[in-house]
């Protein structure tokens, strides 16, 4: 017992035992102050998560994508998020011209007047069904207005045409098809939806 009691002090009174020991208290008291910051941290992170995922899911904010794409041509976004209106916007361009200045220019003139307003939801299987009111110019009826004129001067009347204020609209009602994703939606169109973003163009073709 006495030699046992030796051994332990000789243990206390040795510099590099009695650090050793000191760095052990040192760590576990370090454990306690950080513990509970790290779960606030990871609390707070989830908080944050939860709520992204929230805001992405938002319907009205969604269609407020949608629109804001459109009228930006935005092609990343149609892409990762929307069915087949990528490839619309290509041949809608293509179909005008081969100069990528004159495409850039006909998106932005042909869809500046180009108003989306949500109707109504209606959550189905999978997903929900969303109505709404879409109103723009029609851009063969604007063409229509300046075909008269010499081919030269024909693109920049256009342009005027398409984007000026107080532009003849034309309104319908469209549903879309939203199926979740982790973040926001896959966004499915309608042709009626098609239709209403190029003012009823659709209509002449029937």
């Amino acid at each position: 017992m006495d030699r046992r009691k030796r051994s332990e002090n000789k243990e206390y009174k040795n510099p590099k035992t009695r650090e050793r020991k000191k760095r052990v208290r040192e760590k576990r008291r370090k454990r306690r102050t950080f513990g509970p910051y790290i779960l606030i941290f990871i609390l707070l992170s989830a908080s944050i998560f939860f709520g992204v995922r929230s805001l992405s899911h938002n319907v009205e904010r969604t269609v407020a994508r949608i629109e804001k794409a459109i009228k930006t041509d935005d092609t990343a976004f149609m892409e990762a998020n929307m069915d087949r209106l990528d490839v619309i916007f290509e041949v809608l361009k293509k179909s005008y011209s081969d100069d990528e200045e004159k495409q850039d220019e006909f998106v932005r003139n042909n869809f500046k007047n180009l108003d989306i307003k949500f109707l109504n939801k209606l959550d189905i299987d999978g997903g929900v069904e969303v109505t709404l009111k879409i109103s723009n110019v029609n851009y063969v009826t604007c063409f229509d207005k300046i075909k008269h004129l010499e081919e030269a001067n024909q693109h920049e009347a256009y342009m005027r045409e398409l984007s000026k204020d107080g532009a003849e609209v034309k309104s319908t009602d469209a549903k879309i098809f939203l199926k979740k994703k982790l973040f926001g939606y896959e966004i499915f169109e309608s042709r009626d939806f098609i239709n209403g973003i190029i003012g009823g163009a659709l209509d002449l073709v029937k």
